[in-house]
């Protein structure tokens, strides 16, 4: 069910003709969520749900959300091409954008999701993807999970930044 594109291969190609946006650029906000015995993991998180999604891990889950900035994945491929201009950022870092689809029969429609995960822990996050989905695969839903290989480039680090403003306030 995992599939792994890359830009090498014909099945990638494929994927690029018929689904540019996956492959599109996509402003996140890098954080650490720290719990309460103080263990820290690193999040990626789209920047139009920062917010929110900060508020139901503070709240809900008693989480502390530290050291937000905001980064821009881009696609390998992209990243190829530019890496003379991308390589200069303050702090570059292999990033995979997690996609999963799944097909509804009876509305007739997909619904997709994308995650964002550091290389390290992207075979962890689909493993954690594919077990939500167990039902769904063991009925023979039509469910597609597969990673896009890219980076994360953080354009710079200030020793004093003022708090990330996203226009909504918690």
């Amino acid at each position: 069910m995992t599939k792994r594109y890359d830009s090498s291969t014909e099945t990638a190609s494929e994927l690029v003709a018929s689904r540019r946006e996956f492959h599109q650029s996509q402003k996140l906000v890098r954080c650490v969520t720290r719990n309460s015995t103080g263990d820290g993991r690193l999040r990626l998180v789209e920047m139009e749900n920062f917010k929110l999604w900060e508020y139901l891990m503070t709240t809900k889950h008693g989480l502390k959300i530290e050291e937000p900035a905001p980064c821009l994945w881009v696609h390998s491929a992209e990243y190829e091409q530019n890496e003379a201009i991308y390589s200069h950022s303050a702090n570059v870092e292999q990033v995979n954008r997690v996609v999963v689809s799944i097909f509804d029969e009876y509305y007739s429609f997909s619904h997709i999701v994308s995650r964002f995960s550091h290389e390290n822990d992207t075979e962890q996050l689909v493993q954690v993807l594919s077990n939500h989905m167990k039902g769904r695969i063991d009925n023979d839903d039509k469910v597609d999970l597969f990673v896009i290989q890219g980076y994360c480039i953080e354009r710079w680090h200030h020793a004093e930044k003022p708090p990330l403003s996203l226009g909504l306030s918690c």
